[in-house]
């Protein structure tokens, strides 16, 4: 998957059946949390720790698009996520 460039937050879409591997290594420390956030965990409740939005965070994650289904393995220094029960509703179940 394409990283975004310094002056953008934006990711192209993935196809289904193609592996992606996602950073905050070249994402401005300040923009972090938006980015992670909106952009990779996008279908999750993400809960970043209080200076994340301002300090930055570090942060990866490595995974596979199906047809009907993401696998997804993350690491993080800030990043606590949670798929609670209305999420996986709304996303078709897990």
């Amino acid at each position: 998957m394409p990283m975004p460039d310094n002056d953008s937050l934006s990711v192209e879409p993935i196809s289904p059946g193609r592996y992606f591997d996602l950073s905050t290594d070249r994402v401005p420390a300040h923009e972090r949390g938006e980015f992670w956030s909106d952009t990779v965990l996008n279908r999750s409740d993400v809960a970043l720790g209080p200076n994340a939005f301002t300090q930055g965070f570090s942060a990866q994650v490595t995974g596979f698009i199906g047809d009907r289904a993401e696998l997804r393995d993350g690491r993080s220094d800030a990043v606590m996520l949670r798929r609670h029960a209305a999420r996986c509703r709304k996303d078709g179940g897990d």
